[in-house]
């Protein structure tokens, strides 16, 4: 009601007496405002807010109601195809382009990855919205996350062989889940040479980064955002220092924006372990995962 047209539906002098015309009065949704507000979205409301909790909406009533529909796309109530996949064989086939993201991504550091999770966070609506619609296409079942078979299967597109789409899977299973976030997803299927280009996107990845707001980053706060053991190893069983050490190019303990920037658009490796296969995101950031109501 509020985000349609400005005012709260019910309102008073005290809390007392707008918690009265809450329980008495039926909502109105007259004037000029509610001329263009279409007639779904005004049922949807009225039913959300009826007086009679027998006739009141559940959130499941509201998800599947034919105006909540022709807005979102839910799992198996979308036909036909959409940009970013391709039904084969009963599986969404991820887009090419799509595919060879997700290697890339598995191939990054952790400390990368981290990085590119933090932006993934605060994609742009113009960005986030094609994956967006990519990923509730292969969210079958409305979870808001992605099994992992699923997500192998569409990389097949890029042409992988089924000896590398095993190992991929392994590497992008850290916390033996089997499943993929929505956050996650974004991370690994952003455009990175496109983000290479965005000093916006760098400099939010910074800033989530730099936890005391000082303008670096500190060994100490990359140790924090990738949940570091006692002895100095992410949650992929690297060392972290190493990691640290190899961004901050001049050696004094304190990453500036440019060694970021740089760390973010190299595409090898930062470290040459096999231990680097972090897909899922770092501890400190899934506070803010935005993978539940994708």
């Amino acid at each position: 009601y509020l985000m349609l047209c400005g005012p709260p539906p019910f309102s008073g002098r005290t809390d007392k007496e707008v918690r009265d015309k809450a329980r008495t009065t039926e909502v109105r949704m007259s004037g000029p405002i509610w001329e263009e507000v279409s007639h779904g979205a005004k049922e949807t409301i009225r039913r959300l807010l009826s007086l009679d909790p027998q006739r009141r909406s559940s959130a499941e009533q509201v998800l599947e109601s034919d105006w909540m529909r022709s807005f979102v796309p839910m799992g198996r109530q979308i036909s036909g195809n959409r940009p970013g996949t391709a039904e084969v064989e009963g599986s969404r086939q991820l887009a090419p382009e799509l595919a060879t993201n997700i290697r890339s991504y598995s191939k990054a550091s952790s400390l990368k990855k981290a990085a590119l999770i933090a932006i993934a966070q605060q994609l742009p609506q113009d960005i986030e919205s094609g994956l967006r619609e990519t990923f509730l296409l292969m969210d079958k079942d409305g979870t808001g996350t992605l099994p992992l078979d699923e997500v192998s299967r569409g990389i097949s597109a890029a042409g992988v062989s089924q000896a590398d789409l095993e190992q991929l899977k392994s590497q992008m299973d850290v916390n033996r889940d089997g499943q993929m976030s929505y956050t996650e997803f974004l991370a690994a299927c952003m455009d990175q040479k496109k983000l290479q280009e965005s000093d916006d996107l760098c400099w939010r990845a910074f800033k989530a980064f730099d936890l005391d707001n000082d303008g670096a980053i500190k060994l100490s706060e990359v140790r924090r955002i990738l949940g570091t053991n006692e002895d100095d190893t992410d949650a992929t069983g690297e060392p972290v220092s190493p990691l640290f050490k190899a961004m901050n190019r001049t050696g004094d303990g304190r990453v500036t924006f440019q060694e970021f920037k740089a760390m973010i658009k190299n595409d090898a490796k930062v470290s040459e372990h096999r231990g680097i296969r972090l897909l899922a995101a770092p501890k400190f950031f899934r506070r803010g995962n935005r993978s539940d109501n994708a």
